[in-house]
């Protein structure tokens, strides 16, 4: 098995070589119970609203299904009420009856799966042909399981079989069991089949289904980028050598790429499939059909972006509320897990205050960690009627099909249009829909958004790199524990990039060679293979301590927060009711849960980022920084290493959290603390409001040898000298200057708030994952910027990837700095924002929160940095 070290080299030996191309309970509140009042929703939206629109609807282009489709199956789909196809599902049938790759995008509800399977169907029926389906959620795989399944009953005599294999049926024979079947399509997610993979060696089930594979469906292709799309596209790479290694024909795969929101969606679908969109003497390539326009009905729908809110929860609770009082079903999409409970039990507090506690038990909230058995329940009451709302992490956003939502709710701007575009398709699919964004008042990313030529504008494209090193090096290594390959099969299935590492991974001893030169892989490589690229595999049960039932499943790093000894943690039961457990035990993978009657208690884990370098890859680059013509030039060193990164939870604060009258003006001293039954608040006069105050009540502390997780990836660490210090304070001092009596002051508080090389450093660190995009094919997804040592004068940063072994984009910082820099300037200048936005320097997922951070001080070094 290779080890970390063996990679280390692997980057190190590479780097030279690549070309520039490649717990007392607190006395209870009694609360007044307010009887309900009539619900004028239009009027409570006129409140909030900071400006909205009309997305147009359209009529269906529906033309006669084709003569060719046969009887069976057109009688399975008038079982469905499905008379005529729409325009676009002609063309994809056309268009996969001739062999071509297809990739979808009209927008959400257009009937993009339909489009995709009654091709496939057909040739499943008439010459046999198998069709392995990928779909990145579970969730999502019982759902499109479940409409083919529809399908299948209409048409029983016809002898369509359709199967589905999860992480939930373990163990080889099970699995081999259901492919006995010999169903007709598969679906799997990609984490699971890149395992499988490693099986078809020895199952004959797998090894006859791979040689009638035709098809192969990748649905939410968006979802694929970064370290995600890398491995996807390294999957399929391997499972073209195993169907051709099991007397199949890979060249006659079809893929099928279905989406509804990405930016570039003819370049992503080929190189995802490794069949580029251009040829390599610039011509387009025919085999690949791009369908983007819609022929499906789509209703209008009325968009809502509220005024920005630093009350978020409670603006989101009460419009939730009063369109559930008004009989609306309907989704609200949150930024994480926690803010999903934290809704969930502040709406129970609400109904409860105005006599309405029932409407607690009709607000179901919806996370990835929850088992399968739990989420086909959500979604079977919401369907039922006795679910009316449903709150939901992006565990939901992908195309599971709701069409009884009337409305939308938007807690935050969720990072990209990709997901804002997903996130509003959930509502309003078969009547006329509502989607309202509320925008986080304390967020630069919330309050950019909201903006209507923005929050209006092209999804975003989608990037990533298969050809870094390390990940060619895993993928080789399982391609040889599938099926073995010889050196001259290398770059044909693998490209260009592999065969280098090829030849390296044999000098080093982890492929191996026998006698007729097919190479081999030993122990089980697969493990080593992060398929999402998030810090660690290893998962926690949580388990109820009365009970001995597993309840949810989380990764490691996520249970170092959330179920730590001690921690209170929150999730709603089957009846609805959002109950408080604390954790008396984390230990073997588990955490036990014992009930725990405060409701009003809570913890919040306190922790830190740490890095480590560990191995050089490079020697230090030393960026000379010419500030001015005539003097001292400045100097940036940036270090290129391999090293760990780590999260440390080192204590946890207990805070109690009640629902009482307090102060909701957010620009008050007293914003949301405690008014003791004063009916007005005595620092800014306001009448007392419902809210929720938080206390902190103890903080303790936690074994941090425990609560560590880390992972390895190349670091590439950024530090000033003394000379280009001297620099940056002086040119803060000048901006002081300049903005100390300015209207817009407020746009540069981080001058007096934050040492300059801090300032500095940190926006450089931005503004050139920022310009990435423009430069290499990654995505500033892909890597963080943490800034390091913040005192005055010793300030640095470090760039790192967010996946474990790297993905590339840190060292493409270093390796296309000249490219990058003059990008980077030109980014910046082209952006007509005062001091900083997100376009040129703000990011949603900063770990340093976007403090300290001046659009101007990052321009500042990168002109010197190009300056000749």
């Amino acid at each position: 098995m290779a080890t970390r070290n063996t990679f280390a080299d692997i980057l190190t030996k590479t780097w030279a070589e690549m070309s520039d191309q490649n717990q007392a309970q607190p006395p209870q509140t009694p609360w007044p119970t307010a009887a309900p009042e009539p619900i004028d929703v239009d009027a409570i939206l006129d409140a909030m609203t900071q400006w909205e629109t009309t997305l147009p609807g359209q009529a269906p282009d529906l033309q006669p299904i084709p003569k060719s489709v046969p009887q069976s199956l057109r009688q399975a789909l008038a079982h469905l009420g499905i008379h005529h196809l729409y325009s676009h599902q002609v063309k994809a049938y056309q268009a996969i009856q001739r062999g071509k790759d297809v990739v979808m995008t009209p927008p959400t509800a257009a009937g993009k799966t339909m489009a995709a399977y009654v091709p496939i169907i057909e040739g499943a029926l008439k010459a046999g042909h198998r069709c392995l389906s990928l779909y990145g959620l579970k969730a999502l795989a019982s759902d499109q399981e479940a409409k083919l399944l529809a399908l299948q009953a209409g048409m029983p005599d016809a002898g369509l079989a359709i199967a589905k294999i999860t992480g939930d049926i373990q163990g080889g024979d099970a699995r081999d069991a259901i492919l006995a079947e010999e169903p007709h399509i598969l679906a799997i997610t990609p984490d699971l089949l890149h395992h499988e993979l490693r099986r078809v060696y020895w199952s004959n089930p797998w090894q006859q289904f791979m040689a009638q594979l035709r098809y192969v469906v990748v649905d939410e292709l968006h979802a694929y980028q970064g370290v995600f799309g890398a491995n996807l596209c390294w999957l399929i790479r391997r499972l073209k050598m195993v169907v051709d290694k099991c007397g199949g024909n890979a060249d006659q795969l079809q893929f099928i790429g279905l989406s509804a929101t990405v930016g570039n969606p003819r370049d992503l679908a080929g190189r995802l499939i490794s069949r580029p969109a251009t040829n390599p003497d610039g011509s387009k390539n025919t085999r690949l059909t791009w369908l983007h326009k819609s022929g499906a009905r789509s209703p209008e729908k009325r968009l809502i972006v509220a005024n920005p809110s630093r009350n978020i929860n409670e603006d989101t609770t009460h419009l939730m509320l009063q369109l559930i009082r008004a009989g609306k079903q309907g989704i609200t999409f949150c930024g994480s897990r926690s803010a999903t409970k934290a809704i969930t039990k502040l709406l129970a507090d609400k109904a409860a205050h105005q006599g309405q506690p029932h409407l607690a038990q009709q607000v179901a909230s919806f996370y990835g960690s929850l088992d399968e058995v739990r989420r086909r329940d959500i979604i079977a009451r919401l369907s039922s009627g006795d679910v009316r709302w449903i709150v939901a992490t992006e565990a939901l956003e992908a195309g599971i099909d709701l069409p009884q939502l009337d409305c939308c709710i938007l807690r935050g701007f969720p990072g990209n249009l990709m997901s804002f575009a997903q996130r509003i398709g959930r509502a309003g699919r078969q009547q006329e829909g509502l989607a309202v964004l509320i925008p986080m008042g304390h967020s630069l990313l919330d309050i950019h958004y909201s903006q209507e030529t923005e929050l209006l504008g092209p999804s975003e494209a989608v990037h990533f790199n298969p050809d870094y090193p390390v990940m060619v090096a895993k993928h080789l290594l399982c391609a040889a524990k599938e099926a073995g390959f010889k050196l001259a099969e290398v770059e044909p299935y693998f490209g260009k990039a592999a065969l280098p590492i090829a030849r390296m991974l044999l000098t080093q001893g982890e492929l191996l060679q026998r006698r007729d030169g097919g190479l081999y892989a030993k122990g089980y490589p697969h493990g080593n293979v992060n398929f999402r690229g998030s810090i660690s595999n290893e998962q926690v049960q949580l388990v109820e301590a009365d009970s001995g039932q597993t309840v949810e499943t989380m990764t490691l790093p996520l249970a170092h927060r959330e179920v730590h000894e001690g921690a209170i943690y929150q999730r709603q039961d089957d009846e609805g009711v959002m109950g408080s457990y604390k954790v008396i035990q984390f230990d073997q993978g588990q955490a036990t849960l014992h009930p725990f009657s405060n409701t009003e208690i809570s913890t919040q884990p306190l922790g830190q980022r740490d890095l480590v370098p560990t191995q050089p890859i490079t020697d230090p680059v030393e960026v000379p920084l010419h500030f001015s013509d005539g003097r001292q030039s400045g100097r940036l060193t940036l270090t290129l290493s391999f090293g760990q990164v780590s999260q440390i939870i080192t204590d946890y604060q207990i805070l109690s959290k009640r629902y009482e009258p307090t102060c909701l003006n957010d620009k008050c001293g007293r914003f949301k603390k405690p008014l003791n039954d004063n009916p007005h608040c005595p620092s800014c006069g306001k009448s007392a409001r419902m809210g929720t105050v938080i206390d902190v009540l103890d903080t303790q502390s936690l074994d941090p040898k425990k609560y560590t997780s880390h992972f390895d990836s190349p670091i590439l660490s950024a530090t000033f000298d003394t000379v280009a210090r001297g620099y940056l304070e002086d040119y803060a001092r000048s901006l002081k200057m300049q903005f100390q009596d300015h209207p817009q002051r407020e746009h540069y508080g981080a001058l007096w708030e934050h040492p300059s090389d801090l300032i500095a450093i940190h926006s450089l660190g931005h503004q050139l994952m920022l310009a990435l995009p423009l430069v290499v094919l990654h995505s500033q997804q892909d890597l963080e910027f943490l800034c390091r040592d913040a005192s005055l004068g010793s300030s640095s940063g470090a760039w790192f990837d967010v996946s474990d072994g790297g993905n590339g984009a840190t060292e493409s910082i270093l390796r296309y700095w000249k490219q990058l820099v003059p990008k980077a300037i030109t980014l910046i200048e082209g952006c007509d924002c005062v001091a900083g936005c997100p376009k040129c320097l703000s990011q949603w997922h900063c770990p340093d929160h976007n403090n300290a951070l001046l659009k101007q001080m990052g321009l500042f070094v990168l002109k010197a940095a190009c300056h000749k």
